[in-house]
């Protein structure tokens, strides 16, 4: 995430002036309150993303001394997390079987495919994050082999971060839970009746590189309790290309959906003005008379009878349930079942929800 990224996510304008301390935490607190996960039930998945995003936002705006001069050079310029060191490790490696309850160390997940010295993709807060063997990090201490679990009963030799995020949380590929799994490695699935053998992941982290290229290590530096967690936290190559093509095409068409960011919405307020109006204002403008007769509808099934913003509500909802509950499905797969159920969302969403989410 960069600084225009950062100001565009609180919907903060850089090129009048540079915004203040205050302003940047009134900006995210009014969006805060928009999109925490409490007060989004039926879009939990995309408020629990979009809120861990204002948090970055949120810190990299204060990290650089609220210096919004990025915004001057254009979107995607000055400082990033990795700019700033963020990714970087903040101290030299301990060997897991080297760990002493006398060390201060820091555990983090590392990804072995990025280029040194920015491979750090999550710090790890203690109290949060959880190992596959279902405890805290907390819950730790200590051993021959690594950081073993104290929970009684439990046969965690060392700790593993098991990939999470707000109330998300990553799934084997056979569908089951980290909890389903044994908690010695590799981890097979407890569940009678599945082959699966290890416990394996097919999500790809926002660095670009799949969850079987990082690590769990351990540095000898001490915790920072308020620190950024997910510091590999911004959009991929491929999905910052996806959003800036739907920006030019909602421009070419004079508005934007509901749900798109304020900067996509001035972008195409920017191509409606005066000479550039959408096509059904452009008679009007040119002082050709009273609009023309809206045509008759066509005879739509119920289903197929909403906006297009209501359709991407909707399709968003069920990207949501397969990347929840269905990771083994890949996001080229979701898609081909949407392309096929176009216009018929809300029937999907029912069908998706009725298999995988059984009250």
């Amino acid at each position: 995430m960069d600084v225009a990224m950062a100001l565009e996510l609180l919907e903060l304008d850089a090129t009048d002036a540079h915004p203040s301390e205050d302003e940047i935490r009134a900006a995210f607190k009014a969006q805060a309150l928009i999109w925490h996960p409490d007060k989004n039930a039926e879009r939990q998945e995309e408020a629990t993303v979009r809120f861990q995003q204002l948090s970055e936002a949120l810190e990299l705006l204060l990290a650089v001394g609220q210096a919004p001069a990025a915004a001057a050079g254009g979107a995607g310029e000055g400082p990033t997390a990795a700019s700033l060191g963020l990714r970087a490790m903040a101290g030299p490696q301990i060997p897991a079987d080297s760990l002493t309850g006398e060390d201060e160390i820091s555990v983090v997940w590392r990804c072995g495919a990025c280029p040194e010295p920015e491979t750090i993709c999550c710090r790890l807060n203690p109290a949060k994050a959880s190992c596959l063997c279902g405890h805290k990090l907390s819950r730790h201490r200590p051993g021959k082999r690594g950081l073993r679990c104290s929970e009684k009963g439990c046969g965690c030799a060392s700790f593993e971060y098991h990939v999470q995020q707000g109330g998300w949380a990553a799934r084997c590929g056979c569908k089951h839970t980290h909890t389903d799994h044994e908690t010695v490695p590799p981890h097979k699935c407890t569940k009678p009746g599945c082959p699966c053998a290890a416990f394996h992941v097919r999500w790809v982290c926002s660095c670009g590189h799949g969850w079987d290229q990082h690590r769990t290590i351990f540095i000898r530096a001490p915790y920072r309790a308020g620190t950024r967690e997910w510091v590999c936290g911004a959009l991929r190559p491929e999905a910052a290309a996806e959003a800036k093509e739907k920006r030019a095409r909602w421009a070419a068409k004079g508005r934007a959906p509901p749900s798109a960011s304020a900067a996509a919405h001035r972008q195409a307020a920017g191509a409606a003005a005066p000479g550039h109006a959408p096509p059904k204002r452009r008679a009007l403008q040119d002082g050709a008379g009273s609009p023309p007769e809206p045509e008759a509808e066509p005879e739509l099934e119920p289903d197929l009878v909403r906006t297009s913003a209501e359709a991407d509500a909707l399709r968003q909802q069920v990207r949501g349930v397969y990347a929840q509950l269905v990771p083994a499905k890949s996001a080229e797969e979701v898609e081909g079942i949407l392309a096929r159920f176009a216009g018929k969302e809300a029937e999907l969403l029912a069908k998706v929800q009725k298999k995988y989410q059984p009250s």
